[in-house]
């Protein structure tokens, strides 16, 4: 199975190596540099207890960050883990971001 992860924050990063642990192939998209730079040195932006662990073990084996989805793979499913913060003079969803990884 290989899945592609949209958003590699809280959310994202942590179903993602979760997944990789299971077997499961990931590849993960992010915008954020300093994300993609922790990554690159086997370490999350945030703390989880074991998290750094398993994202060494996975990097680069079954769990890869990516700029773009490989074209030459077929993807069993697709999800968008992107924040949705709230528009300060109504309080209603801003979907900016969740219509920016859709496109």
């Amino acid at each position: 199975m290989r899945i592609g992860i949209v958003g590699l924050g809280y959310v994202g990063l942590t179903l993602a190596v979760a997944a990789a642990d299971s077997g499961i192939e990931v590849f993960g998209t992010e915008i954020n540099p300093d994300i993609k730079a922790a990554l690159k040195n086997n370490r999350a932006h945030f703390h989880e207890t074991g998290l750094n662990e398993l994202i060494e073990v996975h990097n680069n084996k079954n769990f890869f960050c990516v700029d773009n989805f490989p074209a030459d793979k077929k993807f069993d499913a697709f999800i968008i883990t992107v924040g949705t913060p709230l528009r300060e003079n109504s309080k209603t969803p801003n979907f900016d971001a969740i219509e920016s990884a859709v496109r």
